[in-house]
């Protein structure tokens, strides 16, 4: 059974902050310390304080965006401006905390045409909760008419956009100004919050993918929790061809709105260690992609229109997440529920890989040649061939908590050493081809990883030359994510130290790793339950 178990900080201001084991703080904490104890065994007594440096903390290296106390993200890349607009609204405080007048701030209106189409050229096939017709028509409506907060269809409209501009800015440096603070979309959130119809689930949404993808985790996480009330409310967890006097206009977004949910909803359980927001048992729509099964018999059997065609491949791209979400979802249940009911079925653990390999082997490799790259937005099967080799990693990554010298770590090292150098390889190869690096879980993917080859060469069982050139490039790709979220700094740091030590192993020359004394000898069986002990130790951290 797993031995992976989450952290909980308590903060000087009273907060606390838990960090699940899903997330990968164990896995961190167990590299953190193989590496210590290794440095521990090659440096005499009087330099290690010397070497001991500032690091992030594992925490550091997966919550990532947690606002400041002047409301500014933390998480913005450095030396880039406030991400809040430059009005009277950037400065909330406790004595006007409904202040809206943020979201009557405005781009011109080529301007925000072009964000607006940037966004869906991005990011709607991963989370398509919204209408790009309806979306543009509203935007021509939102800019003749300059409506005023009257109606919560306003609020939810004008939240919507001040979202994708904010989300799409992140791609233009010189449009920061258009992106929001946590404290400004909050009380936003809180209104729109208040009705349960379509329009104010979508400007949620919107709200929590801008969160997302500026890497405040914790605040998607909030915004996830009234989401998953406001869909039940709304009858969103229903497949709409129960009722048949929706238009079918009308099933098929509330089809893509409760997805969207879901798949958010199961990425950041598994970001943060978090237990699953919404549960399997509680749905029934049905799956995107496929024929609807409560569909009345009589409509089966005509053909196809050109609208249902078209509506189906729309869909087969969020089919694709939702199937990588719901496994990521298994994964939790089976790994990382509470220690006390964890069970450790082998069944459950064998049908679950069988599952994803069954998933994975009907996924289509990325581009490898530039000129058949489309400019109608970033190849579509990039996302999904990474979230395989990452969902590969994610299941074998709890066995390396047990004991090195077992069948099952041995096992689970070699699959996640080579999901983690595909992961790198191919995300190198697609940003040499322009491939944008917008989704956050790249960064997660990336940064473990670099993590897992660098643990397998610490244990000899992986090459230095292959983890020294992994690691190299997965440094490469943090640098360029960098620019997007302060995170990627930290784990560039991270990995930095981690190769720097590997370096410096190798040139301590073969004999040192073969013969007595070996910086190796740490790993024996009967020291590794004492290293695992350790893990959540706080002092004396190597980063």
């Amino acid at each position: 059974m797993s031995r992976e178990i989450g952290t909980l900080r308590a903060l000087s201001n009273g907060e606390s902050q838990y960090v699940g084991s899903s997330s990968g703080v164990f896995f961190i904490n167990t590299v953190r310390r193989a590496f210590s104890a290794a440095a521990a065994s090659t440096t005499r007594p009087n330099e290690q304080h010397d070497e001991q440096q500032e690091h992030p903390s594992p925490e550091d290296c997966i919550l990532g965006g947690e606002q400041g106390p002047t409301g500014t993200l933390s998480d913005d890349p450095i030396g880039e401006p406030s991400r809040g607009p430059p009005d009277d609204a950037s400065d909330l405080d406790m004595e006007s905390p409904w202040n809206l007048g943020f979201l009557h701030k405005l781009p011109e209106y080529s301007i925000a045409r072009r964000l607006v189409m940037s966004y869906f050229r991005i990011w709607h096939p991963l989370v398509p909760f919204l209408n790009g017709p309806d979306c543009l028509k509203d935007l021509d409506s939102l800019y003749a008419e300059r409506p005023r907060l009257t109606s919560s269809q306003s609020l939810a409209l004008l939240t919507i956009f001040r979202c994708i501009f904010g989300i799409s800015s992140l791609d233009e440096p010189d449009l920061a100004s258009w992106r929001c603070t946590p404290q400004q979309l909050m009380p936003v959130l809180g209104l729109v919050a208040l009705k349960c119809d379509i329009i104010s689930v979508q400007a949620l949404l919107s709200a929590q993918v801008y969160f997302v993808a500026t890497m405040a985790l914790r605040n998607a996480s909030t915004v996830g929790g009234i989401i998953s009330k406001s869909i039940v409310q709304a009858g969103l967890h229903r497949c709409p061809y129960r009722y048949g006097h929706l238009s079918p206009d009308d099933r098929s977004m509330r089809k893509r709105v409760f997805w969207s949910a879901y798949v958010l909803d199961r990425f950041l359980s598994q970001s943060l260690g978090h237990p699953n927001g919404i549960q399997d048992s509680d749905i029934d729509v049905c799956l995107p992609g496929c024929r609807d099964l409560h569909e009345p018999v009589t409509n089966s059997v005509a053909s196809p229109s050109t609208l249902e065609q078209h509506r189906l491949q729309v869909q087969a791209v969020l089919a694709s997440h939702v199937r990588c979400s719901q496994l990521i979802g298994r994964m939790l249940e089976i790994f990382h529920k509470s220690i006390h009911v964890r069970d450790s079925d082998g069944r459950a653990v064998l049908f679950l890989k069988a599952d994803l390999g069954a998933w994975g082997n009907n996924l289509d490799d990325p581009r490898t040649n530039r000129s058949s790259l489309s400019g109608l937005g970033p190849d579509p099967a990039v996302f999904p061939f990474i979230s395989f080799h990452y969902s590969l990693l994610l299941v074998n990554r709890p066995s390396l908590s047990l004991d090195p010298d077992t069948a099952e770590f041995h096992a689970a090292i070699q699959a996640c050493v080579a999901a983690g150098t595909t992961i790198i390889r191919t995300m190198e190869q697609q940003t040499n081809l322009g491939y944008p690096l917008f989704w956050t879980g790249y960064l997660s993917a990336v940064w473990m990883s670099g993590l897992v080859l660098a643990f397998a060469f610490q244990l000899k069982m992986h090459s230095a030359a292959n983890a020294t050139s992994g690691i190299s490039s997965a440094l490469k790709l943090l640098t360029v994510m960098g620019s997007r979220w302060r995170m990627a700094l930290h784990c560039r740091s991270v990995l930095s130290t981690l190769l720097t030590s590997i370096q410096h192993m190798g040139d301590l020359g073969a004999n040192m790793m073969t013969g007595d004394g070996s910086v190796f000898d740490v790993f024996d069986g009967a020291t590794w339950g004492s290293l695992l002990d350790l893990v959540d130790n706080p002092g004396g951290e190597f980063f």
